[in-house]
């Protein structure tokens, strides 16, 4: 099993839990019945443990197409967050690149 595939698909089943639109009907119902879940849904390292230790635990045959799927929405995410950044830089310089011709 490769160490990136796996951090990379814990992430990205942490993100899904904790941050995510669509869990989110399921982490709000779960807060709200039972405040342990709230706490843990709080928490990335709380969340990542318990998403390490499921998808170790999972059989290779599991496991090897689920993580693809993870990993593959975790690159997804950081290039997504990374062009954000790159956009947000960009028009930053150019408006003030503008603002000093005038």
């Amino acid at each position: 099993m490769s160490l990136m595939l796996f951090f990379l698909s814990v992430f990205a089943l942490s993100f899904i839990i904790c941050d995510s639109k669509i869990f989110s009907p399921i982490r709000e119902l779960l807060s709200e019945t039972w405040s342990f879940f709230e706490d843990l849904f709080a928490c990335y390292f709380c969340v990542g443990i318990w998403c390490g230790s499921f998808l170790y635990i999972l059989p290779t045959s599991v496991f090897k197409p689920l993580s693809y799927v993870l990993s593959g929405a975790a690159v997804s995410y950081f290039l997504g967050k990374t062009l954000d950044l790159v956009e947000n830089v960009t028009f930053h310089l150019y408006s003030k690149r503008g603002d000093s011709d005038d």
